[in-house]
């Protein structure tokens, strides 16, 4: 117990998690903004990667927006 409570206290500390009285802990909205932020980075990488294709084997700028709109409206 005291393991578990000590790991919460350095969560906290560190800014991971806020804690409330009666409700819990929850993930710090700041460390929501880092995911995204790395999140995008990795789009961003991916990205490039499809660029880099597209412009050594001459796939339209608009062919390559067309197909990201299909993978980003598209459901799972």
């Amino acid at each position: 117990m005291i393991t578990v409570r000590k790991a919460y206290e350095e969560l906290q500390r560190d800014g991971f998690i806020d804690t409330a009285v009666g409700r819990g802990s929850f993930v710090a909205e700041r460390n929501r903004e880092f995911y995204m932020e790395e999140q995008q980075r990795l789009a961003e990488e991916h990205l490039r990667q499809a660029a880099e294709i597209g412009r050594v084997h001459h796939i339209p700028l608009e062919t390559l927006q067309d197909i990201l709109k299909i993978f980003y409206t598209e459901e799972e």
